[in-house]
């Protein structure tokens, strides 16, 4: 079997990350909040993950994709405990969000602050989103995505993020992620916030 290699992104790869991820997340139920049953959701979500990923993920935070025999297998986009945040920054992606989810950007934005509320009230990483293309899955490459970011973590950096399915969750517990609670999401549905901690420091309050 071939090895998995991960390298940090580079801006050829936009189009090909929000592609990937779009399959990845076509049935997701951050995908579905965001899109819902669509014919073409899994295109929409493609171009908005590539949006986030030029004008927020590679700019401000890291974005590490991993391939199989040169082929795009998998990505992480991570936001760095330093990114910018804010009233200002958030109205400047408004405009941008708008033209993308119309009549679900009030669900969308709903659902954000309610996750914001459970993040961690200190610096760390925030991984948004790993994905693996449908073909590549049950090869190891989100552990690949995993040990090659945490293995540039320093020994006061701790991560968090939210996971929607059972399998993801079981994926990162392996990776020394805990649960934290669980974080609404629409109708019922819930997300389960995991927190990594640093290699000191106790678990923080959600």
């Amino acid at each position: 079997m071939s090895d998995v290699v991960v390298r940090p992104a580079r801006d050829a790869d936009v189009d090909a990350v929000g592609e990937l991820l779009g399959r990845a997340f076509a049935d997701d139920p951050y995908t579905r909040l965001l899109f819902g049953a669509a014919p073409d959701a899994a295109a929409r979500a493609s171009d908005l993950f590539g949006y986030e990923m030029r004008t927020q993920y590679l700019p401000f935070g890291a974005v590490d994709v991993a391939e199989i025999d040169g082929d795009l297998a998998g990505v992480a986009l991570w936001t760095r405990p330093d990114h910018p945040s804010g009233v200002l920054h958030e109205l400047r992606t408004l405009p941008a969000y708008w033209r993308r989810l119309r009549r679900r950007m009030p669900r969308a934005i709903l659902s954000g602050m309610q996750a914001s509320k459970r993040h961690p009230r200190f610096p760390h990483w925030y991984l948004y989103l790993l994905g693996v293309a449908p073909g590549f899955q049950g090869r190891g490459v989100g552990s690949s995505l995993l040990d090659f970011r945490e293995a540039q973590f320093g020994p006061d950096d701790a991560a968090y993020l939210e996971s929607t399915t059972p399998g993801s969750a079981r994926l990162y517990a392996r990776h020394g992620f805990v649960p934290l609670g669980e974080v609404p999401l629409e109708r019922g549905k819930t997300m389960l916030g995991m927190w990594r901690p640093a290699q000191r420091g106790p678990l923080p309050k959600p």
